[in-house]
């Protein structure tokens, strides 16, 4: 008899982890619980001015720290925060005190992504198309905004209750090297490198590939949680070491795919090395 019941039990765990899995790659993980913080957010200022988001946002991505909207004329990209991985741990750590250390870790992150996404506002605002961040509640009345999930059901969200940020809309780096400017996006993309070492900062997570984009020819960053200060890289060998290691699977990718624009990308990284 136990063995029919436990039978049962396993079976209905097993179909329950189907179905989740199953809902979670349809809709990538997102609902609209995941980006409410589980407490108010505090009182503070946001930084920039809010576009004009009157127009539905359509699902694009999942990445690990946000959900990103496209709106519909392509030009913005409005990012949540996920925020159901702390108020879990939150939760775990209640009924059981061993998960304390990973609630700690869980908010840790959050917080170190707030703050790379604060510095990315203050002292890259341009390499990163950044316009708007949002992670205080301020006194400023926000409007709802219409998403658009990847199953096409409608969401409204008031901005007033949520942490998010808005982004110009960037063109991923292989489109732009296929294009007539690709020497220009190339030369952007090493000088923004550059650029960000000069001031200090360190960049955790530089794939060009899938973290790097352009308007028109000006590279950005698309991700923006992975900033942090480093005053040594303002000291030339470890700027030009950086350089080095950040651009190594460009020239890779050069050399397989694009031998026409590695001449350029050689001229440009050695001008770059010697500049004070």
């Amino acid at each position: 008899m136990w063995k029919k019941k436990l039978f049962k039990i396993l079976l209905f765990i097993g179909c329950f982890v189907i179905v989740e899995r199953f809902c979670h790659k349809q809709t990538r993980g997102f609902c609209l619980q995941n980006i409410f913080p589980s407490k108010e957010l505090p009182k503070g200022t946001a930084s920039g001015t809010l576009p004009d988001l009157s127009q539905p946002f359509t699902f694009l991505d999942s990445g690990l720290e946000c959900y990103a909207f496209v709106s519909a004329d392509q030009k913005l990209v409005l990012k949540f925060f996920k925020q159901h991985h702390v108020r879990q741990a939150e939760l775990l750590s209640t009924l059981l005190p061993g998960f304390e250390k990973m609630r700690r870790q869980k908010q840790d992150r959050l917080t170190n992504s707030f703050a790379s996404c604060q510095i990315a506002y203050d002292e890259l605002k341009e390499e990163t198309g950044l316009l708007y961040l949002h992670l205080a509640k301020t006194g400023q009345k926000l409007p709802a905004v219409i998403l658009i999930d990847k199953l096409g059901i409608r969401h409204q969200v008031s901005l007033d209750e949520v942490p998010f940020l808005v982004q110009m809309r960037a063109e991923k780096l292989l489109f732009s090297l296929h294009g007539p400017e690709a020497k220009k996006c190339l030369t952007s993309l090493m000088q923004l490198i550059h650029s960000r070492c000069r001031k200090g900062i360190a960049d955790r997570d530089p794939t060009l590939l899938k973290n790097f984009g352009f308007l028109n020819s000006q590279a950005i960053v698309i991700d923006l949680g992975s900033f942090s200060k480093d005053p040594f890289l303002k000291h030339q060998n470890r700027r030009n070491a950086t350089l080095f290691y950040e651009t190594l699977p460009l020239r890779c990718l050069l050399t397989k795919e694009f031998p026409d624009l590695l001449p350029h990308f050689e001229a440009e990284f050695s001008r770059m090395l010697g500049d004070e």
